[in-house]
């Protein structure tokens, strides 16, 4: 009988890898790291622009829903026209609020023609934008008179709102004739002192307690109020259904952010209950550069209600329009167009880039993101009729 031998194999246990072993698994390790890696910074990039555009479309339409909404409202004066009316402003107009107590609905401002109020607030850093102060009268409150002694300067009103001492207030006599600016003397139970002098608590003056003819502070009155150089500016009465009105002035511009010092930012300034001009209030970050055009009607003697030239503040050089000034003037603006540039918090572009988002304006080179934002607002004010 045969036997047979039977060989076993066995395999030996593996102890390692060997070096290229290593260095392929290292390679192929290598390769989906970077993949993940990339998608990790893409996607991480992509949020960040994302969120930076959403940053300046969210805070452009703030801002300019919220000049729109005021310029709505520039030139009201309890339904009356204010260039077909008499206007006595009494109020002192060398006082510091000076810009903000002119009567014209808006008026403009660029370079170093920006107020004293705020001028040394306004963003330099890069571009010069304007800036632009509108005025209105606000009848929230509802104040109606009910009588008026005009030599004593008291006004019996239906309710004194939300008027202090050293308040602005507009007086508009119920046919529209006559209107009359000055600060509140002293406020007591339905009445109303606009009596020559402060008020009390109050910076506010008044050159004059006399509300009636056509005139302003820079016609010298005597010392009891008189103002012989403006014609009809002694006592008037206005009769039981005239208006008072809060007398509303604003002004914005650009600045520096308060949280980032090398962020702008849109603030407002405006005269507050007492008459001052209020400390700036940062309404939002990201607004970098403001232009502004304004649409005037230049027609001769007349004005017709339609825009002729659209011009910027520089080239509108008087409160009233007139033949030497070729019928411009603040008076004669019924639109104001809007050119805002709203910057990203953070330099999120790959590479320094040139933009030039106002076609001839400020040139920018850096990482940021800008976007333009343009509007027109009609002063539907400014377009009523004169008054008969």
């Amino acid at each position: 009988m045969g036997y047979g031998f039977i060989k076993q194999y066995g395999f030996a246990k593996q102890q390692g890898l060997t070096l290229i072993e290593l260095l392929v698994s290292m390679f192929i390790t290598s390769i989906i790291f970077a993949g993940v890696i990339n998608t990790f910074l893409t996607t991480k990039q992509s949020y960040l622009f994302d969120a930076e555009v959403s940053y300046m479309q969210e805070n452009a339409r703030f801002a300019v829903d919220t000049i729109a909404r005021d310029l709505r409202q520039a030139g009201y004066s309890g339904g009356c026209n204010m260039n077909g009316a008499n206007v006595a402003n009494a109020v002192d107009i060398s006082t510091s609020q000076a810009d903000f107590l002119k009567t014209t609905a808006v008026e403009g401002f660029q370079l170093a023609d920006h107020p004293d109020e705020y001028k040394d607030d306004v963003w330099a850093m890069v571009s010069s934008p304007d800036s632009m102060i509108i005025r209105y009268s606000s009848d929230v409150n509802n104040i109606t008179v009910t009588s008026h002694n005009a030599a004593s300067a008291e006004i019996d009103v239906t309710s004194t709102g939300d008027l202090e001492a050293g308040s602005i207030f507009m007086l508009a006599h119920i046919n529209c004739s006559q209107i009359g600016i000055a600060a509140a003397y002293e406020i007591s139970t339905g009445k109303v002192d606009h009596s020559k002098g402060s008020g009390v608590d109050s910076s506010s003056t008044n050159c004059s307690k006399h509300m009636g003819g056509h005139f302003n502070c820079s016609v010298a009155c005597d010392s009891d109020g008189n103002c012989p150089g403006a014609p009809n500016s002694s006592a008037y009465t206005y009769p039981p259904g005239s208006g008072v009105y809060e007398f509303v002035s604003k002004a914005y511009y650009i600045g520096t952010s308060s949280a980032d010092d090398a962020v702008p930012a849109l603030f407002v300034k405006k005269l507050d209950s007492d008459g001052d001009v209020s400390i700036a209030e940062e309404l939002v970050s990201g607004v970098e550069d403001f232009q502004i055009l304004y649409g005037v009607d230049t027609q001769a003697l007349s004005a017709d209600g339609k825009v002729n030239r659209y011009l910027t503040s520089a080239n509108i050089t008087q409160d009233v329009a007139d033949a030497g000034s070729g019928w411009i003037g603040w008076d004669r603006v019924l639109s104001v167009r809007l050119q805002l540039v709203a910057r990203s918090r953070d330099p999120v572009l790959q590479q320094t880039t040139s933009q030039t988002p106002i076609a001839g304006g400020v040139t920018y080179n850096d990482k940021y993101m800008r976007q333009l934002i343009t509007t027109t607002v009609q002063l539907r004010n400014a377009a009523l009729a004169a008054n008969i």
